[in-house]
């Protein structure tokens, strides 16, 4: 278990393409496909990146109180948080997951779409650096 982090988060929790659709409205994009066929399944979890843990926002899921606060953690909330921090998250991006270290995962928006490139925000001296270039990699080393 890792200190401050809330691992029942990672415990799979379908949900519909509805809800996932809707954030894509919200936030003017599309995911790419292997990202909106994961997170249908599995809303969150885990992965590990050369040996760092990340731990996957989900989607907002209002429907019950249970899942809002399983999934309170969404995707808008905390790429909103990391642009309107304002320490070098780049504007194109879109949060998806986090390391606990306050290190950000993200996709970069191309117009209205989402690349397949996956990328890294180091909060500490503000670093962007490209960790794998297709998104459906994160789950080739699932941990959750």
């Amino acid at each position: 278990m890792t200190p401050g982090i809330d691992e029942t988060r990672s415990v799979p929790l379908p949900i519909p393409q509805t809800r996932i659709r809707e954030t894509e409205v919200t936030l003017g994009v599309s995911f790419p496909a292997a990202f909106k066929m994961y997170m249908g399944r599995s809303n969150g979890g885990s992965t590990e990146i050369a040996g760092e843990a990340w731990f996957l926002f989900s989607v907002r899921d209002a429907t019950t109180r249970e899942t809002l606060r399983r999934t309170a953690e969404d995707l808008v909330r905390e790429t909103a948080r990391a642009i309107e921090a304002n320490l070098g998250f780049p504007s194109d991006g879109v949060a998806i997951a986090h390391n606990g270290a306050g290190d950000l995962l993200f996709l970069r928006r191309h117009g209205n779409q989402l690349g397949n490139e996956v990328w890294i925000y180091r909060l500490h001296g503000g670093e962007l650096s490209l960790a794998l270039d297709d998104v459906a990699e994160l789950w080739e080393h699932d941990a959750s």
